[in-house]
């Protein structure tokens, strides 16, 4: 998986959890109880993002339970909302360059909820273009803005690139390459039948929103992804 074709320092591993049916295979020979613990972390996740997806209901002036009743099918086939854990590696940070370990992106759904360690490298894109560094905040959820609620609301709340990075403009970097990074993601999806459009008025006058299929959206976006 690459996010960037150009950078071959990308490694990381990831484990994704979509799937709650008895079939689904699961570490828990080698991770005791992983499925139990995986499966108690994606219920509560579940509950949160509907709950965050409500408010910004609120705050939007929308029918109550308009966002979040897109999200029905959390947890089964027809909806493509996944549990992720990152596993980032120790890695050198060459004197002339910088290190990759995720290259910059936005998030393909609604909502994704981060939880993030203490080694930090998770920078953010201000519109202005410049990269800001988003330090863990202990016991915190960071949560980004997706592709799709971006174009439900027209580009009032933006799908925030961003990405992990180590550099030698940050004296601390050196230190944090020798450590492995640990963080947990989960990436809200609309059920895969929902056609996401604008329920708001455009924040930008200046750009054609086109309506997307919601599965079709995040097939597009994995394609492009597992193919560099």
């Amino acid at each position: 998986m690459s996010l960037d074709e150009s950078k071959r320092e990308e490694i990381r591993e990831t484990y994704d959890m979509r799937d709650f049916s008895p079939s689904a295979l699961f570490p828990d020979q080698h991770v005791p109880k992983f499925r139990l613990v995986f499966e108690e972390l994606y219920r509560e996740c579940r509950t949160l993002g509907h709950r965050l997806l409500d408010y910004l209901g609120i705050g939007l002036g929308l029918e109550e339970g308009f966002l979040s009743g897109k999200h029905r099918n959390v947890g089964t086939e027809w909806n493509g909302t996944a549990l992720r854990t990152l596993f980032y590696p120790p890695v050198s940070v060459p004197e002339e360059d910088y290190v990759i370990r995720c290259a910059s992106h936005s998030d393909y759904g609604s909502l994704t909820l981060l939880f993030q360690d203490d080694v930090g490298g998770l920078e953010v894109q201000t519109k202005a273009g410049e990269w800001v560094e988003a330090r863990p905040v202990p016991e915190a959820i960071l949560i980004n803005v997706g592709d799709l609620l971006e174009l439900w609301t027209a580009g009032l709340y933006r799908a925030t690139p961003h990405r992990v990075i180590l550099g030698q403009r940050r004296k601390e970097d050196s230190e944090r390459g020798k450590r492995f990074r640990q963080s947990i993601a989960f990436f809200f999806h609309p059920d895969n039948d929902v056609t996401v459009e604008p329920v708001v008025t455009a924040a930008n006058s200046s750009r054609q929103w086109i309506p997307l299929n919601a599965w079709e959206h995040l097939k597009s976006r994995f394609t492009s992804t597992y193919d560099n």
